[in-house]
């Protein structure tokens, strides 16, 4: 099963190509994108403009211009006529309608649940989805309702009961009964500060005074403020900056792995990305690189596979460093 943390983000952003989730993995040959099996097969020939991952035993394709979706052995589900598409999440997906060009929701026979009337749209997460008109950013429920009359700037997504919501450029916690819990005094960083404001492994990352630290369900830290940067925690550990290097703590905030890398991703089936000198390799839990760092890109372990970039060359390498496929990037242009 996909990475809770990846999981979160993806409800966020829509869709990503590159990961392994229910066993297979979007690839791009000739221009055309199909699937392979985690030992690299063919599981679905290449034949798509573009595609997401599976979820839910669908994944969204691109044929001609339009969005559809198709099972995990490649047969077409619902025939592609949407402008734009997300993922299948918790029963519905977020999609475009080509003549309003509006979002709405459809369920798995490709049918509106939820009509398109939003300029965008996110994925359920525990029951809710953001939606956003005009300016502003709502939370519905699975029949359309509004959680809450409240109008936000922005908001994360719905994680362990409780969501991130944005006011006058701060941020605030509000929980499943549209309560707002904790005001908003966090600080908004970056444009996409929702995509770390979520609770992981019952803590969140929060930017104070522009010092970072991790605060719990109630909104009592956890881990006191002292860093320059911090991701979510996952499998134990949460990846964070200190005199300008990534390192890793513990549930308790105690240094878990030294602070001596350039960048890091998040544990993933036990293994982590991280950068030294613009190259990309993985670590265990231990802080030993087990796959040395000479990837131009990479990404986290998903079903025993990760995406790569190495010069020219796109791909997925296994546990071992090895590839279990690969292609030349040029072919993809």
């Amino acid at each position: 099963m996909l990475n809770q943390h990846l999981e979160k983000r993806l409800k966020l952003l829509g869709g990503l190509p590159y990961f392994n989730y229910n066993g297979l993995a979007p690839i791009v040959q000739n221009g055309k994108w199909g699937f392979i099996t985690p030992d690299g097969q063919f599981a679905i020939e290449p034949q798509f403009d573009k595609v997401f991952f599976f979820t839910e035993q669908m994944a969204a394709i691109m044929d001609k211009g339009k969005w559809g979706f198709i099972d995990s052995d490649g047969n077409l589900i619902i025939e592609p006529r949407f402008a734009d598409s997300h993922m299948f999440f918790e029963g519905l997906a977020g999609v475009k309608d080509s003549k309003s060009q509006k979002w709405g929701f459809i369920n798995t026979k490709g049918q509106f649940q939820i009509e398109p009337i939003y300029d965008m749209v996110t994925g359920f997460s525990e029951g809710y989805a953001s939606v956003k008109s005009g300016e502003y950013w709502q939370i519905i429920d699975k029949s359309g309702n509004k959680l809450t009359d409240e109008k936000f700037e922005d908001l994360s997504v719905f994680a362990e009961g409780f969501c991130f919501y944005k006011k006058n450029n701060l941020w605030g916690v509000l929980d499943n009964t549209g309560t707002l819990i904790i005001n908003q005094k966090y600080k908004d960083f970056k444009e996409q500060t929702k995509l770390f404001y979520f609770y992981c492994e019952n803590s969140a990352p929060v930017c104070i005074n522009g010092i970072w630290g991790f605060i719990g369900h109630d909104g009592n830290w956890m881990v006191e403020p002292q860093f320059s940067m911090a991701n979510v925690y996952s499998e134990g550990f949460a990846g964070v900056v200190k005199n300008g290097l990534w390192g890793f703590i513990d549930e308790k905030g105690k240094t878990a792995i030294d602070f001596q890398f350039d960048s890091v991703l998040v544990f993933t089936e036990g293994l982590c990305g991280f950068s030294k000198n613009k190259k990309w390799g993985y670590i265990d839990r231990t802080g030993k690189i087990v796959i040395d760092a000479v990837f131009d890109m990479a990404l986290g372990f998903s079903g025993g596979i990760a995406y790569t970039l190495k010069d020219n060359t796109i791909g997925f390498i296994d546990k071992q460093g090895q590839y279990v496929w690969k292609n030349q990037k040029s072919s993809s242009s």
